[in-house]
């Protein structure tokens, strides 16, 4: 069976993810949902990114580096 993604694919999802990356995702959300189980709307992630935005970068290089 041939690989469904080509290797040029592969390597771009073993890249780490970019803050703008990040950025552009929550700006993508619906504002009126909330992503997870504490009630924090997007519009509040939205408005306050410097706020958490330290905490929010480590989650996601933590991920990638689980993920591998």
């Amino acid at each position: 069976m041939e690989p469904r993604l080509s290797a040029v694919d592969r390597q771009e999802l073993k890249r780490p993810f970019e803050e703008e990356e990040i950025l552009a995702a929550l700006r993508e959300m619906n504002l009126s949902k909330t992503p997870g189980p504490n009630g924090m709307k997007n519009k509040v992630l939205q408005q306050k990114w410097t706020l958490f935005r330290e905490d929010a970068l480590q989650m996601f290089r933590s991920f990638h580096l689980l993920a591998i």
